[in-house]
């Protein structure tokens, strides 16, 4: 089966306009940073859009068709957990300087299954865009602690540039931030834990401690290097292209740019769709031309 699902917009001090914009939904003055396309989070879980289970959100999903949906594979790494977690981003401003947990932090300060490893994906982005990721060399712990929770932090850290089109992994533990003017694809684990140390003095908390237990500082500042949680490929379609099955799981679809058909299914620019595992080749045809993100744990 080929699913997809209603999108969970959410606010944020950060947002902007675009992802509206992308999804054709009609303009707001509230601000949206992000579009969760497909999540098992607690109380932000995805719910089917269309077809015979309609409805349903993606844990009744799994409930209902387990090792079908999922893959044996996949089914048995994560015990019938969902793995990964879907969003565009949109930034009008600075993101918070932020940290996430790994798998063994966050089971100790979260009792979670996961940590959060993420890479995104830049659709659009305004001249001059950069983001944050890792420290710069030689910066120690001491330097850190004498700028923490302060803007001092910014003259620790390195700064990327961006371009559309380009791949950034940020691994656990890893400081960053997304900066303004990116429209990005986000794919990450299934964790919804961020910790931060900076927010450029909006009134929001910080994690001071938590942030000190996740944050490493010997981890570099490589951003090319794919996350071994996920596996993550860019396509632009211009004829008819067979999607072939994974092995043994579930792909996921993101169409960043044009219309595409999937099976017979219209996905429009913005759409996120979940390909179940126990589905043969898939069909996917373009509009004129479509760029699209393909994504499997």
């Amino acid at each position: 089966m080929i699913y997809t699902f209603t999108p969970i917009l959410k606010p944020t001090p950060w947002g902007g306009t675009r992802i509206r914009q992308m999804k054709g939904l009609p303009p707001s003055d509230e601000p949206i940073g992000e579009s969760w396309e497909l999540s098992a989070v607690e109380g932000m879980e995805s719910v089917v859009c269309g077809g015979p289970d309609n409805g349903l959100t993606l844990r009744n999903l799994i409930e209902k068709y387990g090792v079908n949906l999922l893959g044996r594979r996949i089914m048995e790494q994560y015990a019938g957990e969902f793995p990964l977690l879907i969003k565009f981003l949109d930034s009008k401003e600075w993101l918070s300087l932020q940290v996430h947990p790994d798998d063994r932090i966050a089971r100790e300060l979260e009792s979670a299954s996961q940590g959060k490893a993420e890479m995104w994906h830049v659709i659009e982005c305004e001249p001059g865009a950069q983001l944050i990721a890792g420290f710069k060399p030689g910066v120690t712990v001491g330097d850190y602690l004498k700028a923490e929770g302060r803007s001092e932090l910014l003259g620790l850290v390195e700064h990327h540039d961006v371009s559309p089109g380009q791949d950034f992994y940020i691994a656990p533990g890893i400081i960053h931030a997304l900066g303004p003017g990116c429209l990005v694809a986000e794919v990450q684990q299934s964790c919804d834990f961020t910790y931060r140390v900076y927010d450029y003095d909006r009134p929001r908390e910080l994690h001071i401690d938590k942030a000190r237990r996740s944050l490493k500082f010997n981890a570099g500042r490589t951003v090319s290097k794919p996350i071994d949680r996920f596996k993550v490929e860019t396509l632009t379609v211009f004829r008819p292209l067979d999607i072939l099955p994974a092995n043994d799981t579930f792909q996921i679809i993101m169409v960043l740019k044009g219309t595409l058909t999937l099976d017979g299914i219209t996905a429009p620019e913005g759409t996120t769709l979940l390909i179940s595992a126990d589905h043969g080749p898939v069909r996917a045809t373009p509009g004129t031309s479509a760029t699209l993100l393909k994504v499997k744990p």
